[in-house]
């Protein structure tokens, strides 16, 4: 028995909406996550991030491998990690914050090992960052006291305190002197603050 045309015309709906949950590769709801991952995940690669990032932004390519703006970010990701090695190792300690130090004149191998255990002690021993010294004396003092900050800016400002530059490599943070190294020193310092990310300028849905 043919079914009748009134019964197709009511079933249409039915089977339309099947045929669309059938096709879509995310439902409203996913559609609505995915574009929140999407935006978590540029928010963390403008702030730095870039671990935070590509994993972010690996999951909403794989709900939608034809999002222009994701892949072009994850090309970005790919190449500065190519570039600069150090780059994983940097942004897994800026998300580290280190409670409090309180250096008093303190040696800057002694210091740079402090700050060794407060990184691991904070992360559950995952990540304990290995300095390595050239042409810097182990004795080089410094005096500086600093709360809630994150690692990487502590870092800096110790190697401003010793007139060094700071090298982050695949799996070590080298300090190189600037000038000769020389005394000790104290500086109040502030943390930088992050740049804004650009304007968002693609409108390209994320999930279709």
């Amino acid at each position: 028995m043919k079914p009748s045309i009134s019964l197709l015309v009511r079933l249409a709906p039915i089977l339309f909406g099947a045929l669309f949950v059938l096709v879509s590769p995310v439902g409203a709801t996913g559609q609505a996550e995915i574009t929140k991952m999407y935006h978590a995940g540029r928010k963390a690669f403008y702030e730095g991030d870039m671990e935070t990032a590509q994993l972010m932004l690996l999951q909403v390519q794989a709900a939608n491998p034809t999002h222009v703006p994701t892949r072009s970010l994850l090309a970005q990701i790919d190449q500065k990690k190519r570039q600069n090695p150090g780059v994983v190792l940097k942004t897994k300690l800026a998300a580290v914050k280190v409670p409090k130090v309180d250096f008093r004149d303190a040696p800057l191998r002694e210091s740079l090992d402090v700050l060794s255990e407060i990184v691991a002690k904070q992360t559950g021993n995952v990540i304990r960052p290995s300095f390595v010294l050239k042409g810097i004396p182990d004795d080089s003092k410094l005096t500086l006291s600093m709360n809630n900050i994150p690692a990487t800016d502590l870092i800096g400002y110790m190697a401003d305190l010793t007139r060094s530059r700071v090298t982050y490599e695949k799996h070590a943070i080298v300090h190189t002197p600037l000038a000769k190294v020389s005394g000790s020193s104290t500086k109040t310092a502030q943390p930088e603050t992050a740049k804004p990310e650009p304007a968002e300028a693609d409108k390209t849905p994320v999930a279709k």
